[in-house]
């Protein structure tokens, strides 16, 4: 017969490892909205103006929604433009054509599961903020892209990266702010979702 020798087990033990492997698994499900892979035959959503968009939403629970490629390519053909994304390997929310100079031209976001087409607006003097990347609007809604951080760029694969805020506004009703990525550059069709 083989003697193994005993174990005390503190009280706190059992509560501390059922802690440790709920966080695990937490950690592993990926949010909807950043497959890496997702269905190819997802639906386009359609192009509609704010107010439609906007109808029956409770706008303090409304925020820009990520779009797959077909989506964008209803309203940003250009094969020069940038997109703004929560995550580092999420799909974009807000995409925008760019002109050689860098100006934005013409841009898209998803609300509510319509897509809007948004039109540049000039940029308010940014004080003592750091540099604005692109204002966009439609009717009540504005889209506000800052760097987040002058330092925080790199190039890869032919796309620039910068870490960014965007700003979110529906008139005087909501106004909300978001830190994520903003990439630019011609290359961004290929890669948008092999991050």
């Amino acid at each position: 017969m083989i003697a193994f020798p005993k174990i005390a087990i503190s009280p706190l033990l059992l509560p501390f490892s059922l802690l440790v492997f709920i966080l695990t698994g937490c950690s592993q499900s990926p949010l909807p909205d950043d497959e890496k892979t997702p269905a190819r035959s997802h639906p386009v959503a359609r192009v509609v103006v704010p107010a439609e968009a906007l109808q029956g939403a409770v706008i303090a629970t409304v925020d820009p929604a990520t779009m797959v490629e077909q989506e964008i390519e209803e309203i940003v053909t250009s094969e020069s433009r940038c997109e703004f994304r929560y995550t580092a390997a999420g799909r974009p929310v807000l995409a925008v054509a760019v002109s050689p100079k860098g100006d934005a031209e013409r841009g898209v976001l998803k609300l509510n599961g319509n897509l809007i087409a948004l039109d540049p607006q000039p940029s308010k003097p940014a004080g003592d903020r750091l540099p604005q990347l692109a204002s966009l609007s439609a009717g009540p809604m504005t889209a506000v892209v800052r760097m987040a951080d002058k330092s925080a760029t790199t190039v890869r694969e032919g796309v620039q990266r910068r870490t960014a805020h965007m700003v979110f506004e529906i008139g005087t009703d909501l106004q909300v702010g978001y830190r994520g990525y903003y990439d630019c550059g011609n290359a961004l069709q290929d890669i948008a979702y092999r991050h």
